[in-house]
């Protein structure tokens, strides 16, 4: 327990420290979780944009080239 005096010594919070530091680390780790979702949903649409527009253009890779000619 913790608590918060004013100037007369009269408490003005008295709570567990423990209640307030699991409340946040619960808004962390679904704030974390939250932030990893839209990174990896970013990436896989990103990277189908990509794969597309690769489609799309219709270019053979260097790869590719180099397999014809060997």
């Amino acid at each position: 327990m913790y608590s918060i005096k004013d100037a007369n010594g009269t408490v003005i919070v008295n709570s567990p420290m423990c209640k307030e530091y699991n409340s946040e680390l619960g808004k962390i780790l679904w704030l974390t979780l939250a932030v990893t979702v839209v990174i990896v949903v970013v990436n896989i649409v990103l990277e189908m944009v990509v794969h597309n527009l690769v489609e799309w253009v219709g270019q053979d890779t260097i790869g590719n080239q180099r397999a014809f000619i060997v």
